[in-house]
């Protein structure tokens, strides 16, 4: 099976996912017929974080600004900084806390089943 190619469109408008959160979105390319890689740019502001989510495939990030924690249910908190990099396995209740005076800046990758929400907010944590 071969990949397909991603377009080369310019990066989406910023999308607020919650809160001051924003998730621009700069690729969706296909994996195959049943999953894509979602290539995007998170902002989450100093102080803030997200709500205990999951996503239906994994997540891998890169910090380009800012500081966090990264919360992943069944495991200690790992502090990520700029340069550091992260994964979230498939289907792990996660979420950052933003550390420090800066908005957190990560080009996140997602590998995830396409037929699925990109995210979805876990009630029982929330």
């Amino acid at each position: 099976m071969s990949l397909a190619q991603s377009n080369d469109l310019p990066a989406t408008e910023p999308v607020y996912v919650q809160g001051g959160i924003k998730r621009t979105l700069l690729q969706e390319v296909p994996l195959s017929d049943e999953f894509m890689l979602n290539v995007s740019i998170i902002e989450v502001p100093a102080g803030t974080h997200a709500s205990p989510h999951t996503h239906p495939g994994i997540e891998t990030g890169y910090v380009l600004d800012g500081e966090f924690d990264l919360a992943v249910e069944g495991r200690p908190d790992q502090r990520v900084k700029v340069g550091g990099s992260y994964a979230v396995p498939v289907d792990a209740v996660h979420f950052a806390k933003v550390r420090g005076d800066k908005t957190l800046k990560v080009l996140c990758f997602f590998a995830v089943n396409k037929s699925e929400p990109l995210a979805t907010v876990d009630e029982k944590s929330a």
